[in-house]
């Protein structure tokens, strides 16, 4: 399970191995989901309210994805109100990850999800926030965006 230094938020540093000889057909799936119009992905971080920051980076020669965030609130809560949302981008993108064939449907093994998730968590060493004690309702709602 991640851990945070800070009071609300929490970082992710997902870094999962990708199948040999899958890192170009990953790539076309996240860029394809991506460019989408109605970006499922996008969709789902706005309406979870909770997501400070997202992205997909190829890393060690495109052998692991990685998927890093910050996220507001629990652990379990976060990642299962993924597999709530957007369930099937989660299915796609495990079919190219190495070990995680048995997850699929993501949907019918959360906690086995879950575990995985967090055995690929790498903990932060360091790290930064400008607004540490906010949560994402908070930075919007001062802002005037909710």
């Amino acid at each position: 399970m991640s851990s945070s230094v800070f009071p609300t938020q929490t970082p992710l540093n997902l870094v999962m191995p990708i199948k040999p000889g899958a890192a170009p057909l990953l790539r076309a799936l996240l860029t394809g989901v991506g460019s989408r119009p109605d970006n499922p992905v996008n969709r789902a971080l706005i309406a979870l309210s909770n997501v400070h920051h997202a992205q997909f980076v190829f890393l060690e020669n495109e052998t692991r994805l990685g998927v890093l965030t910050w996220y507001d609130g629990p652990f379990e809560d976060y990642i299962l109100s993924f597999v709530e949302h957007i369930g099937g981008i989660f299915n796609a993108i495990l079919q190219y990850i190495d070990g995680a064939d048995a997850l699929i449907p993501v949907e019918l093994h959360r906690d086995a999800f879950t575990a995985f998730i967090a055995a690929h968590d790498y903990k932060c060493l360091h790290a930064f926030s400008a607004y540490p004690g906010q949560r994402l309702f908070d930075i919007k709602d001062a802002l005037g965006l909710n």
